[in-house]
């Protein structure tokens, strides 16, 4: 009798598969993807672009045709990015839209990728809010570098703590790979790096640490020489189009300059009134998120109260500058997120039962009147159905905690981020009903191009 198994027995032993080893947050963290997928990528080629669109594209469509006079890019990540594709499948509205909605459909799972800080219910709210988000929806589906400079900004953020975290060099590379692409895509980009270091100074200097007391990585030469080469390669690919057009290099350095000249100009409170308008749950969670992150002094939370403050901040000294009300939806969603895996790790049994009830009211009531309101553009195309995430996560939060209990993992009490899924169709209704309505989305789109917005 062998006392203990050989080397050949142990290789024998099954392992276990992939599949095996998935759980439920990961089964919802898919489902969320994918209903972020479908807002994102649903019908992109049905509306013609806006004139922002227009220019970006036509500077893609003329550097494949000879004899033209070549249009500097407006961002040259999506310039470089598009044109590549436009050789695999062609000219088309939808492709030109096509890689912001990957990027948006990307920046949703980042949060994902913080869950050991957010929590994992955490980390579920704030993909659900990226997701269901007006502004970052309808940022996604345009033709533009702002959906690619939102993705840069979370990535460096993440790369930045997990770095500090692990010492890993694969973090410290992706941060630098986080910054090349952030200054090859938008203005935007700018703004959301200077708010977050100006969130990282307030919290140094109120003696607050987002890690363990007095502990600080400090990369190696070497680590710094392989992290900046990796930024720089990418910088250079990014800007000049993969070494086809090296005039792209100019274009990356007057994103800079063309954020320099957003400061001042005519006092007007446009960006934060579209974000009260088009972002209400988040307005009113961010502030119910405020009090909570005061009085619990989570460092975390703290950070992103900071980073919503300079955002505010921001959007008073670039007064015209519709874009940087896209920055306020990032810490809010990160706030709101550690907040809510907070309030989820109790288990109420009153609460599971109330929103269970209230889901599938609202679900029924979706069934009945969907099929009546569809969203329509103002040229009459058909758009991703306003009930579909009702639908979607009243279905997957009903399936899921059945799967639990016949499981045996949540006997009576379903486990907090299944009782997240039951509350949805009801946060849903306030953060997208308002925005997402027949009227308001076509309101949303015209009016944010009509801002200015690209």
């Amino acid at each position: 009798m062998e006392i203990f198994p050989t080397p050949q027995a142990i290789h024998r032993q099954p392992v276990a598969g992939w599949l095996s080893r998935l759980t439920v947050a990961d089964a919802l963290l898919g489902l969320v993807l994918l209903a972020a997928a479908i807002l994102r990528l649903a019908n992109l080629g049905h509306l013609p672009l806006s004139d922002a669109e227009a220019t970006q594209a036509l500077a893609v469509w003329n550097f494949w045709r000879p004899g033209t006079i070549l249009l500097g890019p407006g961002s040259p990540a999506y310039f470089s990015l598009t044109a590549g594709l436009t050789q695999l499948f062609g000219f088309g509205d939808g492709l030109m839209r096509l890689v912001p909605a990957l990027f948006g459909l990307g920046l949703v799972y980042l949060p994902w990728l913080l869950r050991h800080r957010l929590g994992t219910q955490g980390a579920l709210v704030t993909a659900v809010l990226l997701t269901i988000s007006p502004l970052n929806t309808i940022t996604a589906r345009t033709a533009g570098g702002d959906s690619i400079a939102l993705f840069a900004l979370l990535l460096l953020l993440i790369a930045f703590i997990r770095y500090q975290e692990t010492a890993a060099t694969r973090w410290l590379n992706t941060l630098f790979a986080a910054l090349a692409l952030g200054f090859t895509s938008s203005p935007l980009f700018y703004s959301g790096l200077a708010t977050l270091l100006l969130a990282w100074f307030v919290h140094s200097r109120l003696g607050l640490s987002l890690f363990v007391a007095g502990w600080h990585v400090q990369p190696t030469e070497t680590n710094w020489r392989k992290g900046t080469a990796v930024g720089v390669t990418i910088f250079v690919l990014l800007s000049s189009f993969f070494l086809l057009m090296p005039a792209g290099l100019g274009a990356s350095a007057g994103l800079a300059g063309t954020w320099f000249q957003q400061f001042g100009g005519t006092l007007t409170l446009d960006p934060l009134l579209a974000f009260g308008r088009y972002e209400p749950a988040l307005v009113l969670l961010g502030l119910i998120g405020l009090v909570w992150a005061i009085v619990r002094s989570q460092p975390l939370a703290l950070f992103a109260v900071y980073w919503f403050s300079g955002g505010l901040l921001l959007l008073l000294l670039q007064r015209g500058f519709m874009s940087n009300a896209l920055l306020l939806t990032l810490p809010t969603a990160l706030l709101v997120g550690m907040m809510a895996n907070a309030a989820l790790r109790r288990r109420w049994d009153w609460f599971s039962r109330i929103t269970a009830v209230v889901s599938l009211g609202g679900a029924g009531q979706c069934g009945a009147t969907g099929s009546r309101s569809p969203i329509q553009s103002a040229r009459g195309h058909h758009l991703p159905h306003r009930h579909f995430v009702d639908h979607f996560v009243c279905g997957a939060g009903t399936l899921f905690c059945g799967f639990g209990r016949r499981n045996g993992r949540c006997p009576r009490r379903p486990r907090g981020h299944v009782r997240l899924f039951y509350f949805l169709p009801v946060g849903h209704r306030l953060v997208a009903g308002p925005a997402c309505g027949q009227r308001s989305a076509r309101a949303l789109g015209a009016n944010w191009h009509q801002f200015g917005h690209a």
